[in-house]
C-alpha cells in the first residue's frame, strides 16, 4: 500500500467518524423536544369561530343581592318580579287579576205605590170631625183623640190635608204614633223647626210630605198634621 492509498483510508476513516459524531449530537439534541413533547398534552382551544380567546378579558358578572335583585326573582324591596303598577303578572295600568269593577249605581226597587190617586176628594171642611172625604188612611189620628177640626184642599193632583187634634196620650207617644204610620210607607223622618214647647217632625217622600207638631199639656197633649200630596 503506498502513501496515497494511506491517505485516503485515513480521510475516509476521519469522515466516518465525523458523521458518526454528527449523527450522535443530532439526535441528542432532539431528544429533550421530544420527551417534552411527549409528557406534555396539546393545549386544548378555547375560542371558537375562527376567534382566539382572550385571556385578559373581564369575567362577566353574576347579578347578586347588591345588584337589585334578591335570589328567586324578588326585586331589591323584597316584591316578586311584577309589571310596572307592582301587581304580581299584571300589564301595567290592569287592575288586579279575578277582579271585576263594582257597580257604581246601586239596584233599584220598585217604585212605591202612589198614595192618592184620581179623582181627589173636593175641597172640604168641619169643625169637631172628620171632614167628608178625608183620608184617615194616609193622615190617621193618634190613639185616644178628640178631633177640633179637619180640612181638604185639593187642585188638578195636588192634595193638602189638615187636622187639630188633642189626645190623652203624651207627646212623645203621639210621634211614635207617626213614626209607625209613615215609616213603613216609606217615608223618611227628621226634625223640625218649631214653637218653644213644641216638637215637631216632617215625614218625606217624594213629591209628599208631613209635618206633625205636638204640644205637651198637662193631661196628653195638643197636636196639628199638616200634609201636601201628588196624585200618582
Amino acid at each position: 500500500m503506498n502513501r496515497r492509498q494511506v491517505t485516503i483510508t485515513v480521510i475516509a476513516v476521519l469522515v466516518a467518524l465525523g458523521l458518526i459524531v454528527v449523527g450522535a449530537v443530532a439526535l441528542t439534541g432532539r431528544q429533550p423536544t421530544d420527551s417534552a413533547r411527549i409528557g406534555s398534552p396539546s393545549p386544548t382551544p378555547t375560542a371558537t369561530s375562527g376567534t382566539e380567546a382572550r385571556s385578559d378579558a373581564p369575567p362577566t358578572a353574576t347579578p347578586g343581592p347588591d345588584d337589585g335583585e334578591e335570589p328567586g326573582g324578588a326585586n331589591a324591596d323584597g316584591a316578586p318580579g311584577s309589571g310596572s303598577d307592582g301587581a304580581p303578572g299584571s300589564a301595567p295600568g290592569s287592575g288586579a287579576p279575578g277582579t271585576t269593577p263594582a257597580d257604581p249605581t246601586p239596584p233599584v226597587g220598585p217604585a212605591p205605590a202612589p198614595l192618592f190617586v184620581a179623582p181627589l176628594p173636593a175641597t172640604a171642611s168641619a169643625e169637631g170631625e172628620l171632614t167628608t172625604g178625608f183620608p184617615s188612611q194616609v193622615v190617621p189620628l193618634a190613639p185616644d183623640s178628640r178631633v177640633v177640626s179637619s180640612s181638604l184642599a185639593s187642585e188638578g193632583t195636588r192634595l193638602q190635608v189638615g187636622l187639630t187634634a188633642t189626645s190623652g196620650t203624651a207627646a212623645a207617644g203621639v210621634l211614635d204614633h207617626y213614626q209607625s204610620v209613615y215609616g213603613p210607607l216609606g217615608f223618611a223622618s227628621r226634625p223640625a223647626d218649631a214653637v218653644s214647647g213644641t216638637t215637631a217632625w216632617v215625614f218625606t217622600r217624594g213629591e209628599n210630605a208631613v209635618t206633625v207638631s205636638v204640644y205637651q199639656l198637662d193631661t196628653g197633649s195638643a197636636y196639628t198634621v199638616f200634609g201636601t200630596f201628588t196624585a200618582g
